[in-house]
Parts: structure tokens; C-alpha cells; sequence
């Protein structure tokens, strides 16, 4: 072998021992749902196990009542078209700010709303810390890295400071997004699009 070849082997070996993992630690890794969740009530054990209220500004005065009123019409199963409630009223659905086209939030229908709503909020940094996590493992990085990755994008001063606000919801999805367009471009094939679509969607 030459010199270059050597230097190029010596080169590589270090980026494949960092991706290389114990079998006994990739058998762990059902575990770090469990962890991340643990995580999140830990950080959050204020709002979350003492009720103490953590809301201020456009939470308190538009996106709580807001969630409270979707909760509220798909428990009764009608579609509010209409805020009847700010000012002289405005479209609702057509709203963003709503979030009345927002899936997860449908679920607040189904249980005792301000019991939840803390849960609903801030399980989705337990989101943005899965997400990351797939992510990195998808990019072929150790689950160490992986792990590392979901606790500083989900804890980061940016998702923590912006949970008062809607654009919350759509960040914490940014990585199962890029998650859906690397699985796409590795893999291509109409069941990884359609994968890739809804995540975007």
C-alpha cells in the first residue's frame, strides 16, 4: 500500500469508529423516547406536575383561548368559521393563528381541556427531540450524537423562548421534515414521498 493510501485509510478510520456502535447499545435505544420524555416533564416539572401557569403575552390572550375554542368545536363536532369573541368577530378557520387545520390539537376535543393543555404544549418539545434524534441517526451519526442533537435543538434558547407563540407548533417539526427529504433522497419511492408530503404538509 503507499503512502497516500495509508494516509487516506488513517483519514477515514476515525469517522467510522464514531458511527460504529456496541450491539448492547443500539439494543438500548428504545429507551430514548422514555429519556426525552423524562426530559421534558423534568425541565418543565412547574407547569407540568405543580400547575403553575407559565403563559404570558399572545399565550395568554390569544392562543389559549383560541385552542380552547377548536377544542371546544370538534368535541361538538361544528366547524367555526367564524370567532364570534375579538372584537366584532373575524374568520376563524381562516386564521392561522388558530390552528384549526393542526391535527395534534383535535385531541384537547377528546380530553378535560385545561387539565391537558400544559401536556399538549410542552410534549412537543419531546417532538423536537425525537425529530432531531431520527434525524442525525438518518444522516448516519452515533446514537450518543443523535441523542445530544434532540436535547440542544429541543432546549435550545430559541424553542424555549418562543412556546408563547404559534410559530412554536410548525419549529418543532423542522427536523422530521428534513428527516421525510433525506429518506426521500436515499430511498425514492412513492411510499417515502408520501411520507416526505405529509411531514412537509
Amino acid at each position: 500500500m503507499t503512502k497516500k493510501r495509508k494516509k487516506q485509510a488513517n483519514q477515514k478510520k476515525p469517522i467510522e469508529e464514531i458511527k460504529e456502535q456496541p450491539k448492547s447499545y443500539r439494543n438500548l435505544a428504545f429507551l430514548i423516547p422514555i429519556f426525552f420524555v423524562a426530559l421534558v416533564v423534568v425541565f418543565f416539572h412547574e407547569p407540568l406536575l405543580m400547575s403553575r401557569h407559565t403563559f404570558f403575552s399572545d399565550a395568554t390572550y390569544i392562543f389559549y383561548p383560541f385552542h380552547k375554542t377548536v377544542a371546544r368545536a370538534v368535541h361538538s363536532g361544528v366547524l367555526p368559521l367564524w370567532n364570534p369573541y375579538n372584537a366584532m368577530g373575524f374568520p376563524f378557520i381562516g386564521d392561522p393563528q388558530s390552528m384549526m387545520l393542526y391535527p395534534p390539537i383535535w385531541l384537547l376535543s377528546l380530553l378535560p381541556f385545561d387539565a391537558f393543555y400544559m401536556w399538549f404544549v410542552f410534549l412537543h418539545y419531546f417532538v423536537a427531540a425525537l425529530g432531531m434524534y431520527l434525524l442525525v441517526r438518518k444522516l448516519n451519526y452515533s446514537i450518543a450524537a443523535a441523542v445530544w442533537g434532540g436535547i440542544i435543538f429541543a432546549f435550545s434558547g430559541y424553542l424555549v423562548s418562543v412556546h408563547i407563540f404559534g410559530n412554536f407548533y410548525s419549529s418543532v417539526w423542522a427536523p422530521f421534515v428534513f428527516y421525510g427529504i433525506v429518506r426521500l433522497r436515499d430511498k425514492p419511492s412513492l411510499v417515502n414521498l408520501i411520507i416526505s408530503s405529509v411531514l412537509i404538509s
